[in-house]
């Protein structure tokens, strides 16, 4: 292995098999001005003026940045397919009704792969060997086929073989195109028998076809716009984006047999667990002081949401910022653990707050009239700023975990960076999200990054007793190994409210990560490397044994995955047995 001299970013290796067991011999990374030009783009998403939806673009930028892929954008469909694939986030009736029935045909009888979804039109019906489409809003799953999960090294957990898309209870379901086919492979089914994902071979190309839009299975969710679609809400395995996330990546891989994504981790670390803890009141600030010689010094660290303000026993609001809490918070921020807001008077009514003024003087807020979201969000962070040497207070999660339809721009103008606000449960995913500025899907992107809850020490259906510890120490052990498998971060929360055996429990969970290379961290530590990652462009070549990456920039402690196959007897196309499949992306050599 070699590396330029002088570049920080660390290499991290999986063995890989190409041909007759040849060994990965060497790497390159250098690292280039942000300006100068990565030449090895392979994925192009198709940006055509009047075709090509916004939704549907940033649906498909945000999967490939979770999943670490580099894409460029195009408006011209390549002449020869030969070694690129194409989203391409148009609807195919509209396109071949544009003239562009030649380019598309072409591209995909030279060489190339093209991905695409919904209603397919005529003309690419008769292309592709699509007997006939039906769209309904009556679909509520979708089934991976026993051929369909061999073809995907993610597959390999009950929850990840299906997904639904609406929930049967209140009727809704998302809008829907299944497929009856002719040739190729089914991938996968709807509820009903028609294909959900198919695959054909065209020429020396392929086609995929995904009966529903990425707008709606990874957008949505993200907005809370779903139909209800979640099987869980916290404290089980929720992975209905993620695994459309980790298809488009692994078709990606069968183009070549071979892909370098960026980690989403930094270093040779399996995953990385972000603790944080809600301090709701006086009492449990105490408490949290019980956590410290487990989460504070050099090799881990925890967020601590804290308010200001909360009921006490007589039903009205306390104010117990006081010098005895003040002490508490320098003490926690001075061990190197986070502070996090979690709004000034922790109301139940925070999803009703009008916005008020975003030039609201923070220290004439009181919260005994009118509540407001700035009121919220910013008067418990002057207070805490100016009364704690250093301090910045970037994260932000809502008191009783309330939303507003408006919460993402006032946190923009407030000076959040981060928020931890909502369930992996309910956005289906455990991958970071890059927040939109608001709740619409035309809405613009902004610098927030939202980290989802997945586990939680006092939400059904697994509310921490003394009675079932060792249960609830196996499923918050299994969620975190099954988001590591996929190569993303858990979130876990504890509130300190004076049940002694959560300090004894936590401690089990976090022997546990270290036990297995996962390090524990706070949101802003782990969110300041993760948005930077984001900011990176990678391009890589293979050639002749040597492999070279490019970076628009070096940054410490980034990683990559270099995934490849062997080419033996079973190999078609990228096409393995399914126990050549197993999982083995976090064995690291």
């Amino acid at each position: 292995m070699k590396l330029f001299p002088g570049c920080a970013t660390e290499a991290v290796f999986r063995k890989i098999f190409l041909a007759c067991l040849f060994t990965l011999a060497v790497l390159h990374i250098s690292a280039l001005p942000a300006a100068a030009a990565l030449n090895s783009e392979r994925i192009l998403i198709f940006r055509y003026p009047g075709l090509t939806t916004a939704s549907e673009y940033t649906a498909l930028a945000h999967a490939f940045t979770a999943a670490g892929l580099s894409f460029a954008d195009t408006d011209v469909i390549p002449a020869s397919g030969r070694g690129l694939l194409v989203y391409f986030p148009a609807a195919l009736e509209d396109a071949y009704a544009s003239g562009l029935a030649r380019n598309i045909e072409n591209f995909v009888l030279t060489g190339g792969t093209l991905i695409a979804s919904g209603v397919p039109g005529q003309g690419f019906a008769e292309f592709a060997g699509i007997a006939s489409w039906d769209t309904s809003r009556q679909r509520f799953r979708v089934d991976f086929t026993r051929e369909g999960a061999s073809y995907f090294s993610f597959i390999n957990r009950p929850e990840e073989r299906y997904f639904l898309t609406g929930n049967r209870s209140n009727k809704k379901s998302l809008a829907s195109c299944g497929y009856t086919v002719s040739g190729g492979e089914t991938i996968a089914l709807f509820d009903d028998g028609t294909a959900a994902i198919w695959r054909k071979e065209k020429g020396e190309g392929e086609i995929y076809l995904i009966g529903l839009s990425i707008t709606d299975l990874i957008l949505k969710p993200e907005l809370g716009l779903d139909p209800g679609a979640s099987r869980i809400f916290v404290n089980g395995f929720e992975p209905a984006a993620d695994v459309v996330k980790l298809l488009l990546k692994h078709i990606a891989f069968r183009k070549d047999g071979f892909l370098i994504t960026k980690r989403a981790v930094p270093h040779l670390d399996r995953s990385a667990l972000l603790l944080t803890f809600e301090v709701e009141e006086v009492n449990r600030l105490k408490d949290a002081e019980k956590f410290f010689d487990l989460c504070a010094g050099e090799s881990m660290s925890a967020t601590f949401f804290v308010t200001a303000k909360n009921y006490g026993k007589n039903g009205k609001e306390e104010y117990y910022i006081d010098d005895d809490s003040i002490g508490i918070i320098k003490k926690i921020f001075q061990k190197g653990c986070e502070i996090g807001c979690h709004t000034f008077t922790h109301s139940w009514g925070f999803f009703r707050m009008p916005q008020g003024s975003s030039d609201m003087d923070p220290l004439s807020y009181d919260g005994m009239g009118l509540k407001t979201l700035y009121g919220e969000l910013k008067t418990l962070k002057k207070i805490l700023e100016s009364q704690v040497e250093g301090l910045q207070i970037v994260t932000f999660r809502s008191g009783h975990l309330g939303d507003n339809d408006r919460l993402s721009e006032a946190l923009e103008k407030s000076g959040y960076l981060y928020s931890s606000n909502y369930s992996a449960g309910d956005l289906m995913t455990c991958y970071p999200v890059e927040l939109l500025s608001g709740k619409t899907l035309d809405s613009p992107g902004g610098p927030l990054i939202e980290f989802p809850y997945a586990l939680d020490d006092s939400a059904a259906p697994l509310y921490l007793r003394e009675d079932n510890l060792e249960r609830a120490a196996y499923v918050f052990k299994d969620i975190i190994t099954a988001n590591a498998e996929n190569g993303t971060v858990t979130v876990m929360n504890i509130r300190p409210d004076g049940r002694e055996y959560l300090v004894s429990f936590t401690g089990r969970i976090l022997d546990f990560c270290a036990a297995n290379g996962i390090p524990v961290r706070s949101i802003e530590k782990f969110g300041d490397y993760y948005r930077k990652r984001n900011s990176v462009l990678a391009g890589w070549k293979k050639d002749n044994g040597e492999i070279t990456i490019t970076l628009s920039e070096a940054l410490p402690g980034l990683s990559f995955l270099i995934e490849g196959r062997r080419k033996d007897k079973h190999y078609r196309r990228g096409r393995l047995p399914r126990e050549l499949y197993r999982r083995r992306q976090h064995r690291i050599y």
